[in-house]
């Protein structure tokens, strides 16, 4: 479900991007009954802390629509993301290409297994890096890293 056309109108109103028009108001006056109809009391959401969730969603959505408002009134106020770009550039487009390629090898892993004992498995790579128990972890003090391994 996009709420964000429901935030964007009054938004682009408030900032003078947009005038009123009764269509605009009853279709976001719609909208919103749709919201609440879908979140309703007869709607079994885990008590109070489901509608914190769905109100932490309205609230991206609002900072959504408020962002295209804002882009459109003062623009992008010199950011431009075309080239010339510099080695951080590169940097970050390697990392992106990387973090897409690993992160879809840990999706088809967990597809793969056994769920819980992949979860187990990250779990137990991430609290072992912490501490530095990694096997090609440098320590000054090998005695003390090798009892917080064992206990791990």
């Amino acid at each position: 479900m996009s709420t964000v056309p429901m935030f964007a109108f009054p938004d682009a109103m408030i900032m003078g991007n947009e005038n009123f028009q009764r269509g605009r108001a009853l279709g976001l006056i719609l909208g919103l009954t749709g919201v609440l109809v879908l979140i309703g009391p007869e709607v079994s959401l885990p008590g109070a802390t489901g509608i914190g969730f769905v109100f932490l969603g309205l609230v991206a959505s609002f900072f959504y629509g408020f962002e295209g408002n804002y882009v459109a009134k003062y623009g992008t106020q010199g950011i431009d993301p075309r080239p010339p770009w510099f080695a951080p550039d590169f940097a970050l487009i390697f990392s992106s290409i990387l973090h897409v390629i690993v992160y879809t090898g840990y999706v088809w892993l967990v597809g793969r297994t056994a769920k819980h004992l992949v979860l187990r498995r990250s779990f137990n790579h991430a609290i072992r890096n912490v501490y530095g128990c990694a096997p090609a972890a440098n320590c000054d003090n090998r005695i003390k890293r090798d009892a917080m391994c064992k206990k791990l």
